[in-house]
């Protein structure tokens, strides 16, 4: 008896199919969900190497809004580089998500870089 579901087919690039155990050929089901049911928490971002300002941070929030991202992914937007170390909802981790207007954004710097901004005026360097 012939099957009434369509036939179709999945491409995924390879990491992310080792990510979730998917082997390849096999058969799935694919379902609409509800963005609620995936929204999430909390991401955590690494940084390395680099300088992100607190605009930046906001820039890259406001980029990944409504994607959804996985554990590993590595981010490279508007100039900024980062990979997904942790994603979580309800204090579970969770493997992949959907980021919304409520989802916190927690920036971790993996660089032994220490930058520091000093502003002096002109009034400071006069001494009596």
């Amino acid at each position: 008896m012939a099957s009434k579901q369509p036939q179709l087919q999945i491409s995924l690039a390879q990491h992310i199919a080792s990510l979730f155990n998917l082997q390849s050929r096999t058969s799935v089901i694919v379902r609409k969900v509800e963005p609620e049911s995936v929204a999430i928490d909390y991401v955590e971002i690494a940084i390395r190497d680099q300088y992100i300002s607190r605009s930046d941070m906001w820039i890259l929030k406001l980029g990944l809004e409504g994607r959804s991202i996985f554990v590993g992914q590595k981010l490279n937007a508007f100039g900024m580089r980062g990979q997904i170390r942790l994603i979580s909802n309800r204090g579970q981790s969770w493997a992949c998500g959907l980021v919304t207007r409520e989802t916190k954004v927690i920036y971790r710097s993996e660089s032994a870089k220490f930058i520091l901004f000093l502003q002096l005026c002109r009034e400071m360097w006069e001494f009596d």
